[in-house]
């Protein structure tokens, strides 16, 4: 659900950027700025709203709070057992309370080990299966020779055709297995990159060019379809309960080490403009 998310929210971003990218008046770039709180706020003012979690209330030992707290949040065979689901949160607190804290040494230690370097690599594998291109869609396009309009055309295109791929990747989870689709989508995917700095390689022409935003399109719907959806899962079901916080949070760092040096490397890769004399643009084009 957390990347069916993320399709919709493209979707909306690409039709608002479709509509006013051909306006030449300030309401060109102030109507989507101003969109991009359209989420944000409603949310902001329900958090002043939300009632405070029961779980929170209890471990402070506000015992009727927590029962206030159940009774608005809970259903109907809650709410018909307050003092009984007060009473569990209690015991279950009480005996977390015996259970010693987890540490980080523990993630790289027997089995567990295995499992951090799993996530880890769940985790940071999404910036090379065509996570950038994804994302960036609309600049690839643009810098693959495609004009404006049909570049932000082709983007909220990719934007619904992600959203459909990501339900059928439901699917096909139920009947192939959450590894199957995601090494194989993730071969395909890196298969189709290759494809693509290949295509960018040759020189620029009309053919090179439709080549550049063909592949692109598939790389950014591929991803939706096996890497994406099935790392999430992955992640969440590779670590033991007890670690699953800081194997998680170890994971998330692991992204945002390859991510980082992809972000730099790639703004430059895309960027017809840099000047050649560039340092930076010299190790590039060496790797």
């Amino acid at each position: 659900m957390l990347q069916m998310f993320w399709a919709i929210g493209a979707i909306i971003v690409g039709g608002v950027c479709y509509v006013y990218e051909s306006k030449r008046d300030p309401s060109a770039y102030r109507v989507p700025i101003a969109l991009q709180w359209m989420f944000p706020t409603p949310l902001a003012i329900l958090l002043f709203l939300a009632p405070e979690s029961p779980w929170w209330l209890v471990r402070k030992g506000r015992l009727e709070e927590a029962a206030v707290s159940v009774r608005r949040l809970g259903r109907s065979s809650a709410v018909a057992n307050i003092e009984e689901s007060v009473a569990m949160m209690r015991r279950t607190i009480e005996l977390e309370k015996d259970v010693k804290d987890p540490s980080y040494a523990e993630l790289f230690k027997g089995t567990d080990r295995y499992r951090t370097l799993i996530v880890c690599g769940v985790y940071a594998a999404q910036n090379l299966t065509g996570n950038l291109i994804a994302n960036q869609a609309v600049y690839f396009f643009r810098q693959a020779g495609i004009g404006s309009q049909l570049a932000f055309a082709l983007g909220l295109i990719t934007s619904a055709l992600q959203t459909v791929f990501v339900m059928l990747s439901w699917i096909l989870t139920t009947y192939l297995g959450r590894r199957t689709i995601y090494v194989w989508g993730s071969l395909i995917n890196v298969a189709f990159l290759i494809a693509l700095g290949i295509a960018g390689s040759v020189g620029k022409s009309t053919a090179a060019s439709l080549a550049m935003a063909s592949l692109g399109l598939i790389v950014s719907v591929g991803f939706t379809l096996g890497p994406a959806p099935a790392s999430w899962v992955i992640i969440a079901e590779t670590s033991s309960i007890r670690l699953r916080p800081l194997t998680t949070g170890i994971g998330r760092a692991a992204y945002y080490v390859v991510n980082i040096p992809c972000i730099f490397l790639a703004t430059y890769m895309l960027n017809s403009t840099v000047s050649s004399h560039s340092y930076l643009v010299r190790k590039v084009h060496i790797y």
